[in-house]
């Protein structure tokens, strides 16, 4: 599994909240309308699902990656360059957090 088909999945995820929500603030915070959200709510779950499982195929591959760039480089490699499996994890990362917006009728 490579690192581009970790970011496809990321990007399909984000091409979808994008596409079923409105912007609403500068802040990354946009609004779903309640119509949509559970069907979001299921097929982000299932591209976290996905997200999930190509990074660990990413992160069991990195060793064979870091000796391929130990080759490619001879002398030039510095391990040092690159982070550890357990830093790289952390890189890696999808959420949605759903906060409750007033109705309109709340503003009389």
């Amino acid at each position: 599994m490579s690192y581009k088909d970790v970011c496809a999945i990321g990007n399909r995820a984000r091409a979808l909240f994008d596409a079923r929500t409105l912007d609403y603030d500068q802040l990354g915070v946009r609004l779903m309308p309640t119509a949509v959200y559970m069907d979001v709510a299921d097929r982000m779950r299932q591209y976290q699902d996905e997200f999930s499982t190509a990074t660990e195929r990413f992160l069991a591959d990195y060793p064979l990656f870091m000796e391929e760039a130990k080759s490619a480089l001879n002398d030039l490699f510095d391990e040092a360059d690159y982070p550890t499996v357990a830093e790289l994890r952390k890189k890696f990362g999808m959420r949605m957090s759903v906060l409750p917006f007033p109705d309109a009728d709340q503003f009389d």
